[in-house]
């Protein structure tokens, strides 16, 4: 086991092979890299490992992508540990098969969770009945299905509800239950991923504060340059490099209903429907968000008017639109079922797309105590002229400091070199302070005409004169509501 000395070494048990004829391989002294995989957006861990083979253990074992990958890594004995040697890694595939010489060969071993093999092997076609995190906790555990024995945080959620799963893998059923689920404050947005604490079924906003609406503390603070006072050296880490990957995609989010979008939902036995307008700005402060611990803070956008019709960005309803349809208490279900979509699909959508809309990817030295889905604080000075060397808090990028969430994670270990780094992908999305309210006006245009051919011999075009056109008053935007 290898011993930490410095910032950047790590622990690790010998990486061990067990091969389909039941024979194990210590393949420490061969390895080259691993990298290790978690994220928010996917159901399981995954990693993979590149070895350098001057033993022919490839062909010996043999290798064929039905291995089990017992290790586990550290980065401090105080801090967590990345285990595989309860729950063993499954090899999947081996890729980049290459000589290195004439006696030795590289390739990378791709591996990922017992639980994703059990969810391809295994198909749920049965309904159920009752709460969405009761549902997902009976296929999690169910031994014909995950039969999972890792721990699960399940947040609760309202309603009785009713799925018929039609030949579905269970990983496709706890998605699609997800997408509709609502917790006990009508919050929607829930997510179902593994990290190396074990699985998550909660909400995003669940991530960001308690159950009193409390933010919970950054797991680190990094700061990119000297520490803000000297008595924080120790609370602090550095980061060794930062990349804005996604930084206000207006147009992107614009079309998938981040800001603005109408639902209609029909009632298919009574012939009636309701229409829903979602409006971005005017519902931000209704929820939680990752400045939620600052007083003043807001969206990542303006409510500056976007063109002559004066609408904010949120005001534009028809960008994005949902059809959804609704049980009827005439329609076999004694108003028992209604999915609520009205509550979720709006919400869900923008905050999908809230979550893509800034992105910081950020390296840093290695920690194992961090995990996909944490909460962490960034301080990132401004590109402003500053005559201090170790600028103050009012003296931060407002945009790329302040509480991130981890959306994922890669550590990456070289056992050769002794060395450990984490590549983190950090979201947010609010701003503090607030950006200040503005009511610019745009004035309309004149209007262009084509010009006419008056001579076809010579092909001289005889341009209209522009007319300019008074702006109508824009019309009311209330939301209807018709059943």
């Amino acid at each position: 086991m290898a011993s930490q000395q410095q910032v950047g070494d790590f622990y690790m048990d010998d990486v061990v092979i067990l091969s389909s004829t039941g024979t194990s391989y210590n393949i420490q002294s061969q390895i080259i890299e691993i990298n290790i995989y978690e994220s928010i957006r996917t159901n399981t861990m995954s990693g993979n490992i590149v070895i350098e083979d001057g033993t022919g253990m490839i062909e010996k074992a043999p290798i064929i992508g039905q291995e089990r990958i017992m290790f586990s890594v550290s980065s401090s004995k105080d801090h967590d540990k990345i285990d595989f040697t309860v729950y063993h890694g499954m090899v999947n595939e081996i890729i980049k098969r290459t000589s290195a010489s004439l006696t030795t060969q590289t390739y990378v071993l791709l591996f990922t969770t017992q639980e994703d093999f059990r969810n391809i092997r295994s198909k749920v076609s049965r309904s159920f009945t009752g709460t969405p995190n009761e549902i997902i906790q009976n296929i999690f555990k169910d031994e014909n299905y995950l039969n999972c024995k890792k721990g699960l945080v399940c947040e609760t959620t309202k309603g009785n509800k009713k799925y018929v799963m039609p030949n579905l893998r269970p990983f496709d059923c706890i998605n699609l239950i997800r997408e509709g689920a609502l917790s006990d404050t009508d919050i929607g947005g829930y997510l179902f991923f593994e990290n190396h604490r074990g699985f998550h079924f909660r909400t995003f906003l669940s991530l960001l504060e308690d159950k009193s609406k409390v933010p919970y503390p950054p797991k680190r603070i990094f700061v990119h340059g000297p520490p803000a006072t000297a008595n924080e050296k120790s609370q602090q880490m550095s980061i060794i490099q930062y990349e804005i990957v996604r930084n206000g995609a207006t147009f992107q989010e614009l079309k998938k209903g981040m800001f603005g979008s109408k639902l209609t939902k029909y009632d298919m036995y009574n012939k009636n429907f309701g229409e829903y307008h979602f409006d971005y700005l005017n519902s931000f402060d209704s929820y939680g968000h990752s400045m939620s611990n600052k007083n003043q803070f807001g969206p990542m956008v303006s409510d500056a008017p976007m063109d002559e019709t004066k609408k904010k960005i949120s005001e534009f309803h028809d960008a994005r639109c949902f059809l959804t349809s609704s049980g009827s208490n005439n329609l076999f279900t004694d108003g028992l079922i209604d999915n609520e979509s009205e509550k979720w699909v709006q919400q869900n959508f923008s905050k999908e797309s809230e979550s893509y809309y800034f992105i910081n990817n950020i390296t840093i030295l290695g920690d194992s105590s961090l995990a996909a889905g944490d909460v962490i604080e960034l301080r990132i000075p401004t590109s402003k002229i500053s005559k201090k060397s170790i600028p103050t808090e009012d003296q931060m990028d407002s945009f790329l400091s302040g509480r991130h969430v981890i959306e994922s994670i890669r550590h990456k270990i070289t056992p050769r070199s002794q060395d450990y780094v984490c590549f983190l992908s950090c979201i947010k999305d609010s701003v503090y302070p607030r950006l200040s309210s503005t009511e610019q006006s745009f004035e309309w245009p004149p209007e262009q005409s084509t010009g006419n051919i008056e001579n076809l011999d010579t092909g001289s075009m005889m341009p209209a004169t522009p007319s300019v056109k008074s702006l109508p008053s824009p019309s009311s935007n209330s939301i209807t509501l018709r059943l």
